[in-house]
């Protein structure tokens, strides 16, 4: 590397040049890298987005270099954790972005305020950092930072409706599905806790069920799910009543009647909607088979893969899957583990178990491949040339001295 030296008087006019450029370039609401990559605007400022919500502006980025440019998203300050860069197409958030040469590229910018933070303005910026796209490239990545202030100073409000509340039908001993649907009419993000009182048709409590707390965000509904296990209850009417309270505020009730049956007064049966290889299976390996199975019971019930597994014609063995409980009409997906000692074909033939009732057989063929073994025939080989070599090596030595 050559290293030129300027006379002093050219190094003055060129500091004092600098430091023109640079005071023009504070009136241009564009940020510009000493890379060539821009971004505009140039600073952001939200004013009173609310607790718990998500507030959104746009970003925009040129890369005037005369090559493509790697860029990586950074958060600094208070606000820094607040901080998303987005994709426009899909809202999906990213760390970085390849943007070609000449190009340039769009996205959100997204703030998400925490539920309790208190009023105030909070700062902090976004570094884009423009580096090379090339693995190898060493450089040190430089660009430019985006302040980013956000005032918060909107009066919390808490308002939530409790907009419907279901029971589901069950027999004596089996799970009693309970769902509540809350709306958050507020402008911050609550946790409802939600609690079902169950009584007798000559008002005696039985059970109380708290539903573990679900974060619903500003405009948003959700739908809280739990169940009473009825295990020790009686035949009969029953009374339910749902509370929900978010802190010190309290939603008016719903209440629903529902009647326990006696076992075995509602049908059950399944069936298999799909089976599918999960992986590639191997010699001395496992197959992995996920099942997807349909509850077509009037209730919710336990649902599981019970069948064999065949080989070049003869059966190997039982299999099956985990139960799992899943309401009336729905479906879940379980998976099947089964060793296979042997390449070839193998069949899967089994149905969908619903408390002990069998659906019509379905069966499924899939092939295991041979396992690559490791050429320990080549290594020993390989091993034996070598020390072969070595005593030929020593041998001349001896040889010669």
């Amino acid at each position: 590397m050559v290293n030129i030296k300027y006379p002093a008087s050219s190094r003055q006019a060129t500091l004092v040049a600098v430091l023109a450029s640079a005071i023009l370039m504070c009136g241009v609401a564009v940020a510009q890298a000493q890379t060539g990559v821009a971004a505009f605007p140039n600073s952001f400022e939200f004013e009173g987005p609310l607790r718990g919500g998500t507030a959104v502006q746009s970003l925009g980025l040129v890369n005037d270099a005369g090559e493509a440019r790697l860029l990586r998203f950074v958060t600094i300050g208070d606000v820094g954790p607040w901080i998303e860069v987005r994709q426009v197409s899909d809202g999906e958030a990213i760390e970085t972005f390849a943007i070609g040469a000449g190009g340039d590229a769009t996205f959100d910018l997204a703030v998400i305020v925490p539920d309790d933070i208190a009023n105030g303005t909070y700062e902090g910026a976004l570094r884009v950092l423009s580096g090379s796209t090339e693995p190898d490239d060493a450089a040190v990545e430089i660009g430019v930072e985006l302040p980013v202030i956000v005032t918060v100073n909107g009066t919390q409000v808490i308002a939530a409706a409790m907009e419907d509340f279901t029971v589901g039908t069950a027999e004596v001993g089996t799970p009693l599905p309970l769902s509540v649907e809350i709306r958050n009419e507020g402008n911050v993000a609550i946790s409802p806790q939600v609690t079902v009182v169950i009584l007798t048709a000559t008002d005696e409590e039985v059970a109380s069920i708290t539903f573990a707390e679900t974060r619903i965000r500003p405009g948003e509904s959700a739908v809280v799910v739990d169940a009473w296990s009825t295990t020790s209850a009686d035949v009969g009417a029953y009374v339910a009543t749902a509370n929900a309270t978010i802190g010190s505020v309290v939603l008016p009730s719903r209440i629903a009647r529902f009647e326990l049956a006696p076992g075995g007064s509602f049908t059950r049966s399944g069936e298999i909607v799909s089976l599918e290889l999960a992986n590639r299976p191997e010699a001395g390996g496992i197959a992995i088979v996920n099942a997807e199975l349909r509850n077509s019971s009037e209730v919710t019930a336990g649902i599981r893969f019970n069948g064999e597994l065949i080989y070049a014609g003869g059966r190997i063995g039982d299999v099956g899957s985990l139960a799992r409980r899943v309401g009336p009409d729905e479906t879940t997906i379980v998976q099947v583990f089964m060793e296979v000692a042997r390449p070839g074909e193998y069949q899967l033939s089994g149905s969908a178990d619903v408390d002990g009732i069998l659906s019509r057989p379905t069966t499924f063929a899939f092939s295991v491949g041979a396992a690559e073994g490791r050429p320990v025939l080549l290594y020993f080989s390989l091993a034996a040339g070598a020390l072969v070599l070595v005593g030929l090596i020593v041998w001349r030595r001896r040889a010669t001295s």
